[in-house]
């Protein structure tokens, strides 16, 4: 996940259903019928962040006794929750061992992209924390002003972050590029969907 900012806490969740099936096309049908969501997989994120506030009321030496009132921002505090959705399948001892292999490289792939899903959110939260760390408003009078710049910096963050994520789910075409395919290619069952 590559480096987290002081005081980012990231939790990933995977929840998964159960499928039954002893054939690619039993198990699509399965999920057609278990998934708990509009498709058969499906990833999420969602953040929660706050600040302290460092309010200070500096004199100016070369002002004489004049003193200017300064805002910053201090113990940023971002948490990250990251949840996917995945289909798992228990497969009967006398189960086809190449279902059994189609299965894994589909619940793999998966899982890969998932990962790319994370990856742009923790780069958002990166981005977000990297930023308020250098916001900063001076002469304000009171932190009024700081808090609704944070908020619009935040959001404006978040909603570019989330473009980039619409952008990676369509280059991968919701996974398919990455082997998120079921049934198997060589199946003659239809094909699947996704929810990511």
């Amino acid at each position: 996940m590559g480096m987290i900012p002081q005081r980012v806490t990231v939790d990933v969740q995977e929840t998964n259903y159960a499928v039954t099936g002893s054939t690619a096309r039993e198990l699509a049908e399965s999920m057609r019928r278990q998934s708990p969501g509009s498709g058969w997989y499906g990833f999420n994120w969602l953040m929660e962040w706050g600040y302290d506030q460092d309010a200070q009321r500096q004199t100016s030496l070369s002002r004489g006794s004049v003193t200017q009132n300064r805002c910053g921002i201090e113990a940023i505090r971002i948490t990250l929750t990251f949840r996917s959705t995945v289909p798992e399948w228990t497969p009967a001892p006398e189960t086809d061992s190449l279902l059994i292999e189609q299965w894994q490289a589909y619940t793999d792939a998966i899982r890969l992209h998932g990962e790319g899903h994370r990856d742009v959110a923790l780069d958002a939260v990166r981005d977000i924390h990297r930023n308020l760390e250098r916001l900063e408003t001076e002469d304000t009078n009171n932190c009024t002003l700081l808090q609704r710049e944070a908020r619009s910096l935040v959001d404006d963050l978040w909603e570019e972050y989330r473009e980039v994520d619409r952008a990676y789910h369509d280059e991968t075409e919701g996974g398919r590029t990455q082997g998120v395919v079921w049934p198997p290619p060589a199946t003659s069952a239809s094909a699947g969907a996704d929810d990511a």
